[in-house]
């Protein structure tokens, strides 16, 4: 239930209000059946509300997060959204979050060699910084060539809003 709660706490201070099942999935590692054993218990205690494959967090629900709490919400702006995002991302993490900053997507090759990895998205250590974005949904694959920031993580009110 906490991985749960604090997933979706992650998400809400990341400006996403709804989270797909399938995130919270992915982000807390639990298995599919775990997650839908656990969501008819939190929903019981008031503390999520279920929407099709979406969940979200009630006001019970984000107050029991205690100091999270005091971020929740996301922020207002963009800006805010995403250094919320970044709070916890080490430098080359954010190195590369600023390079994808617009919403664009990009080649992978060209992101790394830019990131100072000779040769290319194919370098473990980029392999693995693409992976720990990607499993906190910060990083998408648009296509097995480019990266992109998640549009509904880093981009909640839209990709052009400011």
């Amino acid at each position: 239930e906490q991985a749960i709660m604090e997933a979706l706490g992650a998400f809400l201070v990341r400006g996403s209000k709804e989270t797909s099942k399938e995130k919270v999935t992915k982000v807390t590692k639990l298995a599919s059946k775990t997650i839908s054993n656990t969501i008819p218990k939190l929903k019981r205690k008031n503390l999520i509300v279920v929407e099709g494959k979406n969940l979200r967090l009630t006001e019970e629900g984000i107050e029991s997060l205690g100091p999270l709490a005091q971020k929740a919400g996301g922020g207002a702006t963009m800006e805010e959204v995403h250094e919320n995002i970044k709070s916890d991302m080490t430098k080359k993490q954010i190195m590369l979050f600023e390079m994808l900053v617009d919403g664009n997507a990009y080649d992978a090759d060209d992101i790394a060699k830019k990131l100072g990895y000779p040769d290319g998205r194919k370098t473990k250590a980029f392999v693995n910084l693409k992976g720990a974005l990607k499993s906190k949904s910060i990083l998408c694959y648009p296509d097995k060539e480019r990266i992109q920031l998640d549009p509904e993580t880093c981009f909640p009110f839209g990709k052009d809003r400011k």
